[in-house]
């Protein structure tokens, strides 16, 4: 009985594999919607660059796409006109992370647009613009001088100052502004007089000012404040005693009291 059955058996797979190479089985994905953006663990489309982002430098593409009925067939990314073929690199076309690296972008703003296209020929696109970003770095010069800290004391004897930005890094300087203020009075705005330099000049009333220097470059602003900013003849002040020296001074005082009223023997 048993040897019978293992006949029957052998003679059905026998069988069965005749007939799936005579008359192979076709294998059907019906699929009437697009791909779709996976999300990423902030509940934002999984993209990168996608709109609005700032970023310091991109070197790669990156897309995040999911379509459980087909399958995703091909992603495609536009960077200013320029197109990039991703590639499937984590996951499977049904659900997975495609990717592409690319020259670095440069500094500025960019668009960006993403396709991506399923095995029936559906496809859904991303469009938007990122900005690559160098932050805004430099230094403060008043009078060829430069500014530290805002503790800094400076003076001038003349009531006309001049002024001066050097920028180290940043984006270009036509989207760069540098403003004097005092307070919240804008007192001048800087002039481009050079490669990443701006220069002005402000002529001041005799005194102790408190300044705001600002280098923006629409994004980021560097500021430097000015605390005692002294033009003319700088007024007399009583010098700053700490408190040993205050004990000491109030101890010579009453030394001196008892020796000269002291009585002679």
């Amino acid at each position: 009985m048993q040897k019978s059955l293992g006949w029957i058996m052998l003679l059905a797979g026998i069988f069965l594999l005749f007939v799936g190479f005579v008359f192979p089985m076709v294998i059907l994905y019906a699929d009437d919607t697009p791909p779709t953006w996976l999300l990423a663990a902030d509940g934002t489309v999984s993209l990168a660059p996608r709109d609005g982002d700032v970023l310091s430098s991109s070197t790669m593409v990156q897309v995040g796409v999911n379509d459980p009925e087909s399958g995703v067939a091909s992603v495609l990314a536009w960077i200013d006109s320029v197109q990039y073929d991703l590639t499937l690199k984590v996951g499977t076309p049904f659900s997975g992370i495609w990717q592409k690296s690319i020259p670095a972008v440069a500094t500025g703003t960019h668009t960006i647009k993403y396709t991506a296209m399923n095995k029936v020929g559906l496809s859904t696109t991303y469009a938007g613009s990122f900005q690559i970003y160098t932050a805004l770095q430099g230094k403060w010069y008043v009078n060829n001088v430069e500014i530290t800290s805002p503790t800094q004391e400076v003076y001038s004897a003349s009531l006309s100052i001049s002024f001066k930005f050097v920028k180290t890094t940043g984006i270009a300087d036509a989207s760069i502004t540098c403003t004097l203020w005092e307070g919240t009075t804008k007192l001048a705005t800087l002039t481009n007089t050079a490669t990443n330099t701006w220069m002005g000049s402000y002529t001041f009333t005799t005194g102790k000012h408190t300044l705001n220097l600002k280098a923006s470059d629409g994004t980021g602003t560097i500021e430097m404040n000015i605390f005692s900013f002294y033009v003319g003849d700088k007024p007399f002040e009583l010098p700053t005693l700490n408190i040993m020296q205050i004990l000491g001074l109030a101890s010579a005082g009453i030394g001196l009291v008892l020796i000269f009223t002291g009585k002679k023997h």
